[in-house]
């Protein structure tokens, strides 16, 4: 990226520095200018401490620690070195390390912290201000899961990918980066979001939530087959039927009819895939399902299989509620 300045009506390049050439160092120049001027992040936000350190048995230190501005901790790592190393596997540890931090340590740590700054108030009072401001109360705060922010001149490729990799496995990482150009006697910083582009940031939002439910939806109906084997409830040999009471119009349909019916293939399962057989062939019980539904009007609704099933030998409550009680939430 290259930076312009107009003169006599023609573009003239501005010449790219770099904080080492400069002179400027990682804790006494860039930190420091990040806490004058947070909102350079690409967000608004409060600098809770800077060097945060406060665990045992490690001399690691937190670059800079603050709350996003819709309430997320957020780990800061910065770097003034075109090759930043793996600075995102240092900053995944610091974010475990701080990880369900309390109210009360983020209290004490940022009072130190304004001591330190020469800053106005309390630091209870400089927290809650800024929450309020957010529209964000107190007890939403969120740290068992922190932001983590990386700002560097440049990120290679092998980071990136780690990022973005990280990202997609429904981590928040945000790489901003650092330019630095001079022109006479006058610096010129330009900071901008490179890791996810900004425009995309609400779409991988909300693309990351509806995976995570889909994720959260399959989990449980596995945990439903499971629940059932694990606890000997379904064995191998016995006999499944449609359940009448989670079922749609059943005038012209015999529940107890024995074609309906579906045998257990073995007491352990098969993988997820074909746990059944119904007249001489497996399926899961998902498949089953549409396929009566869908080719001989089995009256089934949309929907999870689980609550539309039972025993043969315990027909007064569907595979669903069988399970229910045997959970370990």
């Amino acid at each position: 990226m290259s930076l312009y300045r107009i003169d006599d009506n023609a573009l003239k390049p501005v010449p790219a520095t770099t904080f080492h050439a400069e002179g400027l160092q990682e804790r006494r120049d860039l930190q420091q200018l990040i806490i004058n001027q947070p909102g350079a992040l690409g967000s608004d936000m409060f600098i809770i401490t800077e060097e945060f350190e406060n665990w045992s048995d490690s001399y690691r230190r937190i670059d800079l620690l603050a709350i996003d501005e819709d309430g997320t901790l957020a780990v800061v790592e910065l770097k003034r070195d075109e090759n930043p190393g793996p600075m995102e596997l240092q900053a995944l540890r610091y974010a475990a390390m701080v990880a369900n931090i309390t109210f009360e340590q983020l209290v004490h740590a940022h009072q130190d912290f304004g001591d330190a700054q020469g800053l106005d108030g309390d630091a209870l009072s400089r927290i809650d201000e800024f929450l309020s401001e957010k529209e964000v109360n107190r007890d939403d705060l969120q740290t068992a899961k922190p932001r983590i922010i990386l700002v560097a001149p440049d990120f290679p490729t092998e980071l990136a990918t780690s990022v973005l990799w990280l990202n997609d496995s429904g981590l928040d990482i945000r790489c901003v980066r650092l330019l630095l150009y001079r022109a006479g006697d006058t610096l010129f910083v330009d900071t901008g979001q490179v890791i996810p582009l900004p425009e995309a940031d609400d779409y991988l939002v909300r693309v990351r939530e509806k995976a995570e439910e889909v994720e959260k939806v399959t989990r449980r109906r596995r945990r439903t087959l499971a629940v059932l084997v694990d606890h000997g409830v379904i064995r191998g040999g016995e006999k499944i039927r449609p359940y009448a009471l989670n079922m749609g119009e059943l005038d012209n349909f015999d529940v107890n009819d024995p074609k309906w019916q579906a045998e257990i293939i073995a007491d352990r399962l098969i993988g997820w895939n074909k746990n059944l057989n119904w007249n001489g062939k497996a399926y899961s019980l998902s498949k089953l399902t549409s396929l009566l539904r869908e080719r001989h009007n089995v009256p089934f609704p949309n929907g999870g299989p689980y609550w539309y099933w039972c025993l043969v030998e315990q027909p007064e409550s569907s595979l669903a509620e069988l399970a229910s009680p045997l959970r370990e939430d």
